[in-house]
Order: C-alpha cells, then sequence, then structure tokens
C-alpha cells in the first residue's frame, strides 16, 4: 500500500507533465526491466528489491499515469478498464 501512496502522487505529475502515452511506455519498459531482474535473482531478497520496489511502483505509475488523464471527463470508466 505504501507504494500506492509514494507512486501515485509521481505517477499523475509525470502525466500531466509528460502526457500519458510517454509515461505508459516508459513504466511498461521498466515494468519488463523489473520482471527480467526477478527472473535473474539468485536470492529471495532479489525478488523482494525486483517484484517489489522495481515493479511494484511501475504499476502503480502506470495505473496512475492513465486514469488520471480521464479521471475528469469519464472517471468511473476509466478507473473501471484500469482495474
Amino acid at each position: 500500500m505504501r507504494h500506492c501512496a509514494v507512486a501515485g502522487p509521481i505517477g499523475s505529475k509525470l502525466s500531466d507533465k509528460f502526457g500519458c502515452r510517454a509515461v505508459t511506455m516508459t513504466g511498461g519498459l521498466l515494468l519488463c526491466i523489473g520482471l527480467a531482474l526477478c527472473s535473474l535473482a539468485t536470492k529471495l531478497f532479489h525478488v523482494y528489491l525486483a517484484l517489489g520496489v522495481v515493479a511494484g511502483i511501475n504499476i502503480y505509475i502506470l495505473y496512475n499515469s492513465c486514469t488520471s488523464v480521464y479521471i475528469d471527463r469519464d472517471g468511473a470508466n476509466a478507473v473501471g478498464m484500469s482495474i
């Protein structure tokens, strides 16, 4: 739950500054890197670091960047499709 509190405002600010498409593409790339690092893990701590920090924060950044653009105009549909 801490990831949501940390990454939520970050995702919204990045989406306002660079646009939803750029933030989504970058977040998706970083999410893939986090999952790839998880497959290369040799210790359980590495899995926690890759999934919890790298992938976890990027999931919330992706979620918030997509919904923050459409929340004013069509909020219920934006949140429903993103889940």
